[in-house]
């Protein structure tokens, strides 16, 4: 995507809706599904930001908007072969990753040099842009060694669900080996943060859970985050419990749940159960966008998970939240 810590402001934008298409496009069972692609290609569409996000779609598509992107990206291009000047090697990386996804990466398309930046220096982009666009052999155990280094004894990173996927999601682009000791300990981790059943409860509300991902500890989730993406600073859609079993979810839980799927589909856990299961009762709570009646029923916006938000306001939508718990039920019914 990918999601990673690479990706915060380039390969993917992390926030709700658009996190969880991305994993869904990841898994066999739905990369064909034309409403979420359909969905992902305007979000791609819809701002130059947006460009890397691409990479998510199937190859046919991604050369279809991109395509249609193309004069724009080459014309936004700097001298210095990149695109903008704020984290500009993470974003660019993005871009080039998606641009090849969708086979129009050629450099006679484009002013500059799109290498330049990256040919002599040895940090993670760089390493990445030399192993993964430009097919260059690549020494990468020094920024392998550095990702190791910060793992925790119990196979995490900081105690954190999402940066644990993050540096996940590096090593494998690394081409670390998903049966690496380190990696199968951090796979051991994240399965332990999977909850099968799950009361969910914040100062207000309540709701019941099934197959989610979540930690325990918000500040350890947060410090995480911006340990592994401190160019993102706070992410709040970022979710945890605030402190331990029994006390308040913070954030949103569909994001964590959406990025540790798409991480374990990438380590080769597409066919697990819980994997298999978090997918289907991910897509089954889908809520509701629009106003006045007009449903667009592909949103995993906190609306979700707080019944008093505006999304289920009947005067904006028509929808209340019992006719909304009802449609629930009735998803899972029919399966």
């Amino acid at each position: 995507m990918r999601f990673s810590s690479l990706s915060m402001t380039s390969t993917t934008h992390i926030r709700c809706k658009v996190g969880v298409l991305a994993a869904f496009l990841a898994h066999p069972r739905y990369e064909s599904n034309e409403d979420l692609i359909r969905e992902a290609k305007t979000y791609v569409l819809g701002h130059h930001a947006k460009w890397a996000y691409a990479f998510h779609l199937p190859k046919e598509e991604a050369f279809e908007v991109l395509s249609r992107c193309l004069p724009e990206i080459t014309r936004r291009q700097q001298s210095t072969g990149m695109w903008r000047r704020k984290n500009a090697d993470i974003y660019t990386y993005g871009i080039l990753r998606a641009l090849k996804h969708a086979e129009l990466l050629d450099q006679d398309t484009f002013r500059y040099d799109l290498y330049q930046e990256f040919r002599e220096k040895t940090d993670l982009i760089s390493t990445l842009v030399r192993r993964n666009i430009m097919n260059k052999s690549t020494n990468v155990e020094n920024v392998v060694a550095e990702l190791f280094s910060t793992q925790g004894k119990n196979g995490s990173w900081f105690n954190s669900l999402s940066a644990t996927c993050f540096q996940l999601q590096t090593l494998i682009e690394l081409g670390i080996d998903a049966k690496h000791e380190s990696i199968s300990m951090a796979i051991k981790w994240l399965f332990e943060q999977f909850h099968e059943k799950f009361e969910g409860r914040a100062r207000t509300w309540r709701f019941d859970f099934e197959n989610i991902f979540l930690a325990d500890n918000y500040a350890a989730e947060q410090d995480g985050f911006r340990r592994v993406a401190p160019e993102h600073g706070k992410m709040g859609c970022i979710s945890s419990l605030l402190s331990g079993i029994g006390s308040f979810i913070i954030g949103n839980p569909a994001i964590t749940t959406a990025i540790a799927l798409y991480t374990l589909t990438r380590l080769g856990y597409e066919n697990d159960k819980r994997i298999l299961d978090g997918y289907e009762n991910l897509y089954n709570i889908r809520g509701f966008g629009g106003s006045n009646g007009d449903i667009n029923e592909f949103v995993w916006c906190v609306g979700v998970y707080k019944p008093n938000s505006v999304h289920y306001d009947l005067q904006r939508t028509g929808i209340n939240y019992d006719e909304y718990l009802q449609i629930v039920k009735e998803r899972k019914n029919n399966k």
